[in-house]
């Protein structure tokens, strides 16, 4: 696994739960990468623009977690990720695809080529459970990309059409870990998510695109 290096050392592994896990953690006033305190990891990933990838990976959001996210002007959640697929280099729009939490709702959001911000499921997130999910995508710049979201099993959400902008050095990296921009106490706040049984491979024999 590669540690994007914004926050060294608060990726821990772990025992969490009865099952090996890493803890992934920020704080308000951690170091900034890309403009927030994140603490991810990126692992190892050569797929293609064409490739239909799956993308497994179990969450537990502990029962610590108070929505320390929240705006003190407005009192709205803002969004905490929790995993985004993300473009190479400074390509853009640069997510097509995130989750994230706002409150203990999840959410899937993103940008289609042409800038266009969508917004998708919001499922709610109990904490001190885990939770598994899986995205299944065809990386395409056209009309013949798709995408599917499966909670425990379950699918829960599906996206047909552009799933990632051109990119010749190939499709988007898969992220999981916490990052956020914005807090009610700088000083004091906190946010921690588990991971366990994180699973990335190319399917051999992808689903259909979705019937329309």
């Amino acid at each position: 696994m590669n540690q994007i290096k914004s926050d060294t050392g608060s990726i821990q592994h772990g025992v969490y739960y009865g099952r090996e896990a890493t803890k992934h953690t920020i704080t308000a006033d951690g170091k900034k990468l890309w403009g927030r305190p994140r603490a991810e990891n990126d692992p190892v990933q050569n797929y293609n623009i064409g490739d239909t990838v799956a993308y497994q990976f179990d969450i537990l959001v502990p029962s610590s977690f108070n929505g320390l996210t929240t705006q003190s002007s407005s009192q709205r959640y803002t969004s905490a990720a929790v995993m985004n697929f993300h473009q190479l280099g400074d390509t853009e729009p640069g997510v097509p695809f995130a989750m994230s939490l706002m409150g203990l709702n999840m959410r899937c959001s993103g940008h289609r080529s042409d800038g266009e911000w969508y917004q998708g499921i919001h499922r709610i997130v109990v904490p001190d459970e885990w939770t598994t999910w899986k995205i299944e995508t065809k990386w395409s710049d056209g009309d013949d990309g798709w995408r599917k979201v499966y909670r425990n099993g379950e699918l829960v959400w599906e996206q047909e059409g552009d799933t990632c902008v051109v990119d010749p050095r190939g499709a988007p990296h898969f992220r999981y870990g916490p990052q956020c921009g914005a807090w009610e106490n700088r000083e004091s706040n906190s946010l921690t998510f588990y991971y366990s049984n994180v699973v990335v491979e190319k399917m051999d024999t992808p689903e259909a695109p979705i019937a329309a």
